[in-house]
């Protein structure tokens, strides 16, 4: 049973992104940001699915808050690298749904705490937007919520990290990794500007991913 949930989490995973670049173009995107995937990404993006499903099976976590992470996390990853952006609505979705599920578990678990929520959500949300934009674009600043909610429901669920100690790690490993990458392309004023564009989501992406790997061992 264990490797039949894996193969329908792998096939779901790789479906879902496969379908949206397909998906986006008959809604008449931007042509500068439409792209298909190669044969090589096709590998690329069947392993990150294998990878994800992985996680999902060995965690335990409900598979209708990670599977559509998982889709959104690999094709974020994979936009950004190829074309330097990624569309808005892309995170909303997932930004819901990561939202539900956390205001779930909170209520199963620490009912107490749900009045305080809403607020430091909407002010740290609103840091965040603030902040983030100057230095680095909207798009990231989304993913950084997103991944930053899922990493919260992760920590909510296995108790393997506070979720104030996963969010700093985040925050830190995400930073070091795009500063790793970029030496010498990032200009100190204003706002850490990049000299030449470059793509963020995917050292997002690897600190979830690693954070995540942690959390559950």
């Amino acid at each position: 049973m264990t490797l039949l949930y894996f193969l329908i989490y792998t096939a779901a995973i790789y479906a879902g992104v496969l379908i949206l670049p397909p998906l986006f173009r008959w809604a008449g995107t931007d042509e500068e940001t439409l792209f298909s995937f190669s044969p090589v990404d096709h590998v690329l993006v069947l392993a990150g699915a294998m990878a994800c499903a992985g996680f999902i099976e060995i965690s335990g976590l409900p598979w209708c808050w990670t599977v559509p992470f998982a889709i959104y996390l690999i094709f974020a990853w994979a936009m950004d690298a190829k074309v330097q952006a990624v569309y808005d609505i892309l995170h909303y979705p997932v930004i819901t749904a990561e939202g539900v599920a956390m205001l779930a578990m909170i209520l199963i678990q620490q009912p107490p705490l749900l009045p305080l929520l809403v607020p430091v959500a909407v002010y740290t949300g609103f840091l965040l937007l603030q902040m983030w934009q100057h230095c680095y674009g909207f798009a990231d600043t989304l993913a950084f919520i997103t991944c930053g909610l899922f990493l919260c429901n992760v920590a909510l669920a296995t108790g393997g990290l506070a979720v104030f100690e996963a969010l700093a790690y985040l925050l830190a490993m995400a930073n070091v990794f795009f500063l790793v990458c970029n030496i010498g392309n990032i200009t100190l004023s204003p706002y850490w500007k990049l000299k030449t564009r470059t793509a963020f989501i995917p050292d997002i992406a690897l600190a979830t991913a690693l954070l995540c790997v942690v959390m559950v061992r």
